[in-house]
């Protein structure tokens, strides 16, 4: 949970979404409500919605390293550092499945 936090947390920061709602659904392609549901039910996201979001912070850290905005750099940094987050989540949550799963 703490990569999509984290995601939120900058792309707010960066004025990119304005609530939580807006990243459910337009950065996780959730329902508005998908992290009061997380939080409700104790429960962490699905792999799939982290690999979404990895995805996206990817292909917009990739696009906007391209820039010569020195700005939209740093930002684009930013979100390839997000990516990595994510997929070291996504990593962690297979081992410990697999680990789980051999006893």
């Amino acid at each position: 949970m703490n990569a999509i936090i984290h995601a939120f947390q900058f792309l707010k920061q960066a004025s990119v979404v304005n609530s939580q709602k807006e990243f459910c659904t337009d950065w996780l392609n959730r329902s508005e409500c998908y992290f009061r549901t997380l939080k409700h039910y104790e429960r962490q996201p699905s792999i799939k919605v982290i690999a979404l979001l990895s995805h996206k912070l990817k292909h917009y850290g990739t696009l906007l390293k391209r820039q010569s905005d020195a700005t939209k750099q740093q930002i684009g940094e930013q979100l390839l550092a997000l990516h990595d987050d994510c997929e070291r989540c996504i990593h962690e949550r297979c081992a410990n499945d697999w680990r789980s799963e051999m006893g």
